[in-house]
């Protein structure tokens, strides 16, 4: 049973007994009910939710029987009972059991379906017929089920704006600030290259052009996506040199590896704190995997030298120290 907006008028499902809809005229003051208009009587077996819209001349009613889930108007601004009752029309269906309603603070009508894992939505109940809109599966319910009930006030949150910084091209080897805003909670992914993946504002380090997406959440558990390009712009000559790397089988910075562009020939030596070779690679695409031997070797600072010939006949020389971190 539901009363209307202005209190006016009670509808009622009747499922078991008389297996209708009945809607009456209701004094607020001295709670008399009167005026009944009943629809014909085991036409809607299983007849089940009921509401009005939200400026009362249109009654919704739910009714699932013989494996058809339907979803009925009634046109209430005749005022005469005969012409309601003809009113009546269909206005959406779904492939699961359409259950109760609720009118909610946003004048949008909520329908509950048995198991499936969003409800129903009427767009415009105010508007007569196909107008009103009912779209099926309209708002999802991150997958939970709402079974056969509502509550009597649906909170509607409006789901979070998600805005993101531009796309960038940075060169290799440097950083940028992503930034975001809209919601109380973030997720970034890919993680790879990313200070954070759940602040606002992480500090990215991509190697190659990226595409990180960002999912922002609000206090109420709403959520909106969405992205940042990265492209990352190789100079010839520009070399990458990392200072530190934690080969502790993460993932995550494993490799020493030294990184470049336009390179004909290149040679790496790592040195441990006495001198005494413990890496050696003329692979660009090779790194250290912070062994010797196959013994991994312990947490400290080692000397690296690399030697690379451009394509463009430039000689680099690089000397450094490096940590190993585990």
């Amino acid at each position: 049973m539901k009363i209307s907006p202005a209190g006016d008028k009670l509808a009622l499902a009747l499922t078991y007994s008389q297996k209708t809809y009945e809607i009456c005229d209701f004094d607020n003051s001295t709670g008399i009910v009167s005026n009944a208009i009943t629809f014909p009587n085991n036409a809607y077996e299983q007849a089940y939710g009921i509401e009005f819209s939200p400026d009362g001349s249109k009654v919704y009613a739910t009714q699932n029987a013989l494996g058809i889930f339907r979803l009925w108007q009634i046109d209430l601004s005749s005022g005469n009972a005969a012409t309601i009752i003809s009113s009546i029309q269909q206005v959406g269906s779904s492939s699961e059991f359409l259950m109760s309603m609720q009118l909610a603070p946003d004048n949008k009508i909520y329908v509950s379906t048995s198991t499936a894992t969003s409800l129903g939505v009427i767009q415009s109940p105010n508007l007569l017929g196909n107008a009103c809109n009912y779209i099926d599966n309209g708002v999802s319910l991150s997958g939970r089920i709402t079974y056969s009930g509502l509550p009597q006030k649906i909170i509607v949150s409006q789901i979070p704006n998600a805005s993101v910084s531009n796309n960038v091209t940075i060169p290799f080897g440097t950083s940028t600030t992503l930034s975001v805003g809209g919601g109380t909670s973030y997720e970034w992914s890919p993680s790879n290259g990313l200070s954070c993946t759940d602040c606002a504002q992480p500090v990215a380090t991509p190697t190659s052009k990226t595409v990180y997406t960002i999912v922002v959440s609000n206090a109420n558990g709403c959520t909106s996506i969405d992205s940042v390009t990265i492209d990352v712009e190789i100079v010839c000559d520009n070399l990458f040199i990392p200072n530190v790397f934690s080969p502790n089988g993460d993932g995550e910075n494993d490799i020493y590896k030294i990184k470049g562009n336009c390179i004909d020939r290149f040679s790496l030596s790592i040195y441990n704190r006495w001198g005494n070779q413990v890496f050696e690679t003329i692979n660009i695409n090779e790194g250290w995997d912070g062994s010797y031997k196959g013994e991994p070797m312990n947490t400290g600072a080692y000397c690296y030298r690399a030697i690379i010939y451009s394509q463009s006949g430039k000689y680099i020389e690089r000397v450094g120290t490096l940590s190993l971190i585990r």
